[in-house]
């Protein structure tokens, strides 16, 4: 019976034993449990970075394609207002083009009209001796036509 009592304590002994690193095996599966869980946050966390990370980039993508773009939008308002300056300035050109064109060809139309007037006023060479042999026709037929006259003259004297 001593040898009983003696495996009883040692039963106990070992139950407490048994017990104690039950608990200590829970402890371990509660840190190993926590540990897996810190584990899956820090994944997440370096997921979440690298999302985070990821979003920055296209954020400061985006911040730069604006400001380029609102360069590029600087420079075509510019080269738009530079265009529309050469524009107005070359309309203005033209008009004062235009205005000295129409003057010249009222110039010229008054100078053709005095040189029709001024040569309806002059006669050339070539006109005054139409003009001569017309006036040489003219007397001839004049005289003629006195001849004829005083012939028919004569004979209305001399046949009646």
């Amino acid at each position: 019976m001593a040898e009983n009592v003696h495996l009883k304590e040692m039963v106990n002994v070992l139950r407490s034993q048994n017990e104690y690193w039950q608990i200590e095996v829970e402890k371990i599966r509660e840190q190993n449990t926590e540990m897996t869980h810190f584990l899956e946050d820090v994944e997440s966390e370096s997921q979440m970075k690298s999302l985070l990370v990821a979003l920055e980039r296209r954020f400061l993508k985006a911040l730069s394609d604006r400001a380029q773009f609102s360069q590029n939008q600087k420079l075509t308002d510019h080269q738009f207002l530079d265009q529309q300056n050469e524009f107005a300035r070359k309309k203005r050109s033209w008009a004062n083009e235009k205005k000295k064109l129409i003057q010249m060809i009222r110039s010229l139309q008054s100078l053709f009209q005095r040189i029709q007037s001024n040569s309806m006023e002059l006669i050339t060479v070539q006109q005054m001796v139409e003009y001569k042999e017309k006036f040489i026709q003219i007397n001839a037929n004049y005289a003629k036509s006195q001849k004829y006259k005083e012939e028919a003259n004569l004979c209305d004297y001399f046949c009646n």
